[in-house]
């Protein structure tokens, strides 16, 4: 097998998995859209149960950041073993 046939064969196993990972996140992403799903969303904002499973959530959160940040050194930079702690969407 020569070099160009074998990166043809893991070009196109990436294209597929590609298309496979669009794809699915389009569905997911119709299914929010429904106007059914924006309804629920709506009803679900002012159920109490869930306001208070948020500010939980954002208090652990911010909890966890003042933790993290007595572990930093005197530059403030966190050891590695405690940087996968960090969420990624911050």
């Amino acid at each position: 097998m020569s070099k160009n046939e074998l990166e043809d064969q893991l070009l196109e196993q990436i294209n597929k998995d590609a298309n496979l990972l669009e794809g699915l996140s389009l569905k997911i992403l119709k299914l929010l859209m429904r106007p059914k799903m924006k309804r629920l969303l709506k009803k679900l904002e002012k159920d109490p149960k869930f306001k208070a499973a948020i500010a939980d959530a954002e208090y652990q959160n911010q909890k966890l950041m003042k933790q993290l940040r007595g572990f930093a050194d005197d530059e403030g930079n966190i050891p590695d073993k405690f940087k996968r702690l960090i969420p990624t969407w911050l």
